[in-house]
């Protein structure tokens, strides 16, 4: 399967704070698409989003070669959390650093996304989300267990802190969630984004923003201006289109089925 996607477009933007801890970077060829959010609060989050996201795209760069599958992104991830210790050892100064993150990988199976935090995937199609991402934190991490119910978590002053981020195994081991999507049709959109897009926007808006008639650029637009003045964080994203998709076939059977 080849996946082609329409000319990317995102947004990376400081918003209302006075310095951006998000970070973002997409590979030349389209394959691989990172958005990194350095936990607020913590010491030097605009350098762990940029390591993360630079790191991750290291490893990708370097084996992607053999071929990536699950235990591939397990073993990248792994990679980060241990550079992230020996980061720490040698500056010191940035003890306590943190991010989110969330990433997109195609290869010729499909689309593979692995989060860590509260950074956010969703997978558009036919004006509705058909797919998302579940955010890494304390409250929703008591809703997925049916301890309290949605309505609570919505009332809580601690609805954003986290229990899970990078951090580096001699903080804190932990694991990112990995989803394969293989069912994917063209005119389908996926956005990557840190929180500070979806606090300022509701799924409902986001929707109907993203599966509309205007252009990515337009839409890209939209989720800027509106995030401008309501968001009170930084705000980034990637969002894609795909435009295309094309089976690959086999010589080899092509071959065999001439002889059959």
């Amino acid at each position: 399967m080849k996946i082609v996607f329409e000319t990317p477009v995102f947004l990376c933007e400081k918003g209302k704070r006075e310095n951006n801890e998000d970070y973002i970077l997409q590979n030349l060829d389209n394959q691989l698409f990172i958005v990194c959010d350095g936990v607020g609060g913590s010491n030097k989050g605009e350098v762990a989003s940029k390591v993360a996201s630079e790191k991750f795209a290291e490893y990708y760069d370097f084996h992607k070669k053999e071929g990536f599958n699950n235990e591939k992104w397990l073993n990248a991830f792994e990679f980060v959390q241990q550079f992230f210790d020996h980061f720490i050892e040698l500056n010191p100064e940035n003890k306590g650093m943190a991010t989110t993150v969330v990433l997109l990988n195609v290869d010729n199976q499909g689309i593979t996304i692995l989060h860590c935090g509260d950074s956010r995937c969703y997978h558009l199609r036919n004006n509705e989300i058909i797919w998302q991402t579940q955010d890494h934190t304390m409250l929703n991490d008591l809703v997925r267990f049916n301890v309290i119910s949605k309505e609570e978590a919505m009332l809580s002053p601690k609805n954003n802190q986290l229990s899970r981020a990078i951090q580096g195994n001699k903080v804190r081991r932990t694991k990112p969630d990995i989803e394969n999507r293989t069912d994917l049709q063209e005119q389908d959109y996926f956005l990557l984004c840190t929180d500070g897009i979806f606090s300022a926007i509701s799924d409902k808006q986001l929707t109907e923003i993203i599966c509309n008639e205007n252009s990515l650029q337009e839409k890209i637009a939209q989720i800027q201006q509106l995030c401008t003045e309501h968001s009170k964080d930084n705000f980034s994203c990637f969002l894609l289109k795909i435009v295309k998709i094309s089976k690959y076939i086999s010589i080899w059977g092509n071959l065999f089925n001439n002889f059959k």
